[in-house]
């Protein structure tokens, strides 16, 4: 009787093979077959677990957003008020180990994608959750927060995703942190947790 297989690793090893072949060929060169060959298996192993190269792609893109939670609950350890902001902005706004090619993997989504499929959908449900964890963080943060500040915060992340594929020689996570902090000093002043400028505190939520 041959062995049973855990469907979790199993995920996990062709994420990461779609991964390597991303990084190393480019999101186009991202197929059932390549990912196979580079795994050494057929495309049959491949298949059983994700049935298209749509669900291939989203396979990837989930599993290196399952790693992102955990390296969030390790960077907001024991921070508080605006540091802990900050601490998740300067997270954010980098790129680590299969981090470029996820965010390459993404935009083939969205370009390949009709809005009404599953995969369009992960990917929407995904951004919802970045913006919720945004929110989150301004909320145990303390801080007198003005209400768009989330939504600048969520669209700065965007925006750095697709600048980082489209030119990511020019704009690096250094430069976007620069930019960050900066509307954050200009916003509290001197390291407090009061606006320079009046203006609501009810906090935003996230979009479904």
């Amino acid at each position: 009787m041959p062995p049973e297989i855990d469907t979790s690793e199993r995920l996990t090893e062709i994420a990461q093979a779609t991964l390597d072949v991303a990084r190393e060929a480019g999101p186009r060169s991202v197929t059932i077959r390549a990912v196979a060959a580079r795994m050494g298996r057929s495309t049959t192993v491949i298949t059983k677990y994700v049935p298209s190269r749509s669900a291939l792609l989203v396979n990837a893109v989930s599993h290196v957003r399952a790693g992102w939670d955990a390296a969030v609950a390790e960077v907001l350890d024991r921070k508080t008020g605006l540091n802990r902001l900050r601490a998740l902005m300067d997270w954010t706004l980098d790129t680590e180990d299969y981090d470029d090619a996820a965010r390459r993997l993404w935009h083939e989504i969205l370009a390949k994608e009709e809005p009404a499929s599953d995969q369009w959908g992960a990917l929407v449900d995904e951004a919802h959750d970045d913006h919720a964890s945004i929110v989150a963080t301004i909320e145990e943060s303390a801080i007198d927060a003005p209400a768009w500040l989330a939504d600048v915060l969520f669209l700065v992340s965007r925006g750095f995703f697709v600048s980082t594929v489209k030119d990511p020689e020019d704009w690096s996570g250094d430069r976007a942190r620069v930019a960050v902090n900066a509307m954050l000093d200009d916003l509290f002043p001197q390291g407090t947790t009061k606006p320079k400028r009046a203006g609501t505190t009810k906090r935003p939520r996230a979009r479904r």
